[in-house]
């Protein structure tokens, strides 16, 4: 008989993130007869540039006149509010929040990982820096004001999300929902709008090993606060063992943009 060893694989780094059916959210812009078709890409990164390709592509979208736009969170992971704010603030005909609420508890670890991450003079961390150790409370972002009234889109909206539309992207997509910005269309999405998040990490004095914890709790617009994923409008199924998109396909048939 024969022993063999193998290297274990890191599951989420190793295997799932590096799975493209998965997580594969890619800037993207064009259009269908009178729809336009936006994929903002992954909530994160570089936001001046970022910026840019958002106010390209809205522009391009108001000069030609489309009725519909279809931003696709489909597949997408997540990142920071002030990127999906930034691209709400172009449909959005209100001001406008992307959550009810957002609690925060802070701890002696947390502290420590402030001061070595992140920018102690902004107001967000200060108020990490000057609570209690284990002190629970509620941070107030404010509004988020939308862009000028000549830049924004005013057709239809309709959003796509699917069970990869993951952390900001779903929340992002609930918001829309919640003050009627835009029709979902698609699967459940795979995470909870109302959920623990905004992750930070530490290591294990003895073992060494790496943890990510939450050190915010968030709740979508609407307060709901139900242990589902955002609930598409419009549910159509996507089939997972074809190439087709029947999501976007079955869209555009429904609306009228034909390919």
């Amino acid at each position: 008989m024969r022993t063999y060893a193998l290297p274990a694989i890191n599951l989420i780094e190793g295997y799932e993130m590096k799975r493209s059916e998965v997580l594969n959210a890619r800037m993207d812009l064009r259009f269908y007869e009178n729809t336009a078709y936006l994929n903002p890409g992954n909530l994160s990164g570089d936001e001046q540039q970022y910026q840019y390709f958002i106010d390209s592509a809205f522009l391009r979208i108001v000069e030609k006149g489309s009725e519909n736009l279809i931003i696709d969170l489909r597949n997408n992971g997540g990142g920071d509010d002030s990127f999906s704010d930034y691209v709400v603030s172009y449909i959005a005909n209100q001001p406008f929040r992307w959550h009810e609420s957002y609690s925060f508890k802070t701890s002696a670890i947390l502290k420590e990982y402030v001061r070595e991450q992140y920018d102690t003079t902004d107001v967000f961390w200060q108020e990490v820096l000057k609570r209690d150790d284990g002190e629970l409370y509620e941070y107030e972002f404010g509004e988020y004001e939308p862009q000028a009234p000549e830049k924004r889109f005013t057709g239809s909206v309709y959003v796509l999300v699917n069970r990869q539309s993951h952390s900001q992207s779903a929340l992002m997509a609930a918001q829309m929902q919640d003050y009627g910005f835009a029709t979902i269309v698609g699967e459940e999405t795979g995470e909870c709008p109302s959920l623990y998040a905004s992750i930070f990490q530490y290591t294990l004095l003895n073992t060494e090993i790496a943890v990510n914890i939450s050190k915010g709790y968030i709740v979508r617009v609407n307060g709901n606060r139900e242990m589902e994923g955002v609930m598409p409008d419009i549910f159509i199924k996507d089939y997972l063992l074809d190439e087709d998109d029947e999501v976007l396909d079955g869209l555009l048939e429904k609306i009228g943009a034909l390919r």
